[in-house]
């Protein structure tokens, strides 16, 4: 218990709260050494989220008053052995008071002494814990509409203090239970030690049932192991209709890892009125493009409802304009509203960056398929054909096309100012000697969706027509392919 004393001659005002979003009040800080001097570790040693916020309300401790604050010690120092260890406490002070400076108050160090516990004591209390929580989940039920349960809330907590394996099918079972999923995460990512078993059970699980709150993200912080394919399928799982509870979950993971197979659920979901998935069904739509996608999305910028209409603008706005690691195709420019392109708080649009990205569809640019077949890298150079540094570049380029072609890359120009049919015409039989097409009468927008900053613009894909490079100079063309994987030798 930390106790918190005014021994000043001014009122002190202080955020008075039981819990941050982060997992732990970071205000509080508790070290615990060992015998022999050595500080104990800090199981969040690598999370760095600091304070993330929650419902508080301000206390005032005037000259003279206390206020005591319970905080585990297991989340600040990780004790696995039995002994004797000093712990300190550090408080840090709030800016509200008069003096708005922050300050570090630290306690003097206190003894507490670890009883020993066998592997048959852990393994009993492992099995308490574990019929205390049956016990508390068949109370609740199958109404998963409950607010989230203390008791099993504290019950996950000390399964996780065991720092045990065997803990981890209980963990995974509750993190379907309503309101879960944060401590259970915590548990298996910084108090269970890591295995390949652990990861699979955790793969198993989401194929199983799905994904539950916080598992995309346990299995991303798990590190690798688990391919996009196993994610794609726990993402079905996520949308299958007998499984609403992780719809949710489900759609959020698309915007990631998309598949146009998903649309048909994603559609349905963002359509559902009050449906518990549709805004996260709403931005995997925007994350993807498809032509059907587009078309609901369309409808649903005219649906009476403020919240869904608002949410889809945010929806499409972030995919032009913050993608993040989607891994989906980008809306085209001619897809909305150059309003919806911009970002909020900048009053023109900007460029797109396609790293790790699909490419855009060049046919939809009058590029052939047969010109750019699946299965060799790719590189596409946007040009301005009336100015003489793109014409320069693609020099440059037609010099490096015996390196290209030993590598099995591909070229595609694009044309990307404005420039009529027939001038285009005349300038595709004459002079690019690669397969051409261009971005249409709105150029300057079509280059924002190329991720185009100026031009010459190249791009290098994978052999999957990713990107891997955007916006480099034709001289460094062989250098790029030298850190292409699976360009051909």
């Amino acid at each position: 218990m930390c106790i918190i004393s005014n021994l000043g001659t001014e009122d002190y005002k202080y955020e008075d709260r039981n819990y941050d979003r982060s997992g732990r009040m970071e205000e509080y800080h508790l070290e615990a050494k060992a015998a022999d001097g050595a500080l104990l570790p800090d199981p969040r040693e690598a999370f760095r989220a600091g304070m993330m916020g929650g419902l508080f309300q301000y206390g005032t401790l005037r000259p003279g008053e206390s206020y005591s604050k319970v905080i585990p010690l297991n989340r600040w120092a990780l004790i696995k052995d039995p002994g004797t260890y000093e712990v300190t406490a550090t408080y840090h002070t709030a800016v509200h008071s008069t003096n708005s400076s922050r300050a570090e108050v630290t306690s003097a160090p206190l003894l507490i002494s670890v009883s020993p516990r066998s592997s048959r004591e852990m393994e009993a209390h492992i099995n308490d814990l574990t019929t205390q929580i049956s016990a508390v989940v068949a109370r609740r039920g199958t109404n998963t509409n409950l607010a989230p349960n203390q008791q099993l809330q504290e019950l996950v907590m000390k399964l996780m203090y065991t720092c045990s394996p065997a803990a981890v099918p209980a963990l995974l079972d509750t993190m379907y239970e309503p309101g879960q999923g944060f401590w259970q995460a915590e548990a298996l990512l910084y108090y269970i030690p890591r295995s390949e078993e652990i990861r699979k059970a955790v793969g198993a699980a989401a194929a199983q049932h799905g994904l539950a709150s916080n598992m995309q993200y346990l299995i991303r912080q798990y590190g690798e192991g688990t391919t996009e394919e196993e994610m794609k399928e726990s993402i079905r799982r996520s949308l299958a209709l007998d499984s609403p509870q992780t719809w949710s979950e489900g759609a959020l993971a698309a915007q990631q890892y998309p598949d146009d197979a998903f649309n048909p659920r994603l559609i349905a979901l963002a359509t559902e009125p009050k449906g518990t998935a549709r805004m996260q069904a709403i931005y995997a739509l925007a994350m993807n493009r498809t032509d059907d996608g587009v078309k609901t999305l369309k409808e649903l910028l005219n649906d009476p409802d403020r919240q869904v209409y608002e949410t889809t603008e945010r929806a499409i706005r972030n995919a032009y304009t913050s993608r993040g690691n989607s891994r989906g195709r980008p809306l085209e420019p001619d897809d909305f509203d150059p309003k919806y392109q911009a970002d909020e708080n900048s009053p023109e649009p900007r460029p797109v960056n396609l790293t790790g990205r699909p490419l855009p569809d060049l046919a939809r640019f009058g590029v052939a398929p047969t010109n750019y077949p699946a299965g060799r890298p790719l590189l596409v150079i946007l040009v301005d054909a009336d100015q003489r540094p793109s014409r320069r570049a693609l020099s440059l380029v037609e010099e490096q096309s015996g390196v290209l072609k030993q590598k099995n890359v591909g070229v595609v120009v694009l044309q990307a100012a404005a420039m009529d049919d027939a001038a285009f015409v005349a300038w595709k039989k004459e002079a690019p000697p690669f397969p051409a097409g261009r971005l249409g009468a709105d150029a300057d927008r079509a280059r924002l969706s190329w991720g185009a900053a100026a031009l010459p613009w190249l791009i290098l894909t994978d052999e999957t027509h990713r990107v891997v490079v955007q916006g480099f100079a034709p001289d460094a063309i062989e250098a790029q392919l030298a850190n292409l994987r699976g360009a051909s030798h």
